[in-house]
């Protein structure tokens, strides 16, 4: 009787399959991703409430300096 120790790869089997499904999953989440992101880029809109002009806000109206 050996008392040879055996290294077998063990890590490398199913590996392709796992790193498969990762790849599913990140393929699964880019639409995702890109899509908050878009989100985030598109700035916030000033509307006057009594112009319904967007460049500033009701409080800063030239309406209410008359």
């Amino acid at each position: 009787m050996s008392d040879a120790i055996v290294v077998r790869g063990v890590h490398d089997v199913g590996a392709a399959e796992y790193t498969k499904k990762l790849e599913s999953k990140i393929n699964a989440l880019t639409p995702l991703v890109n899509q908050l992101a878009s989100n985030q880029r598109a700035p916030a809109t000033r509307v006057c409430d009594l112009c319904t002009f967007v460049d500033h806000f009701t409080d800063s109206c030239p309406t209410l300096q008359q």
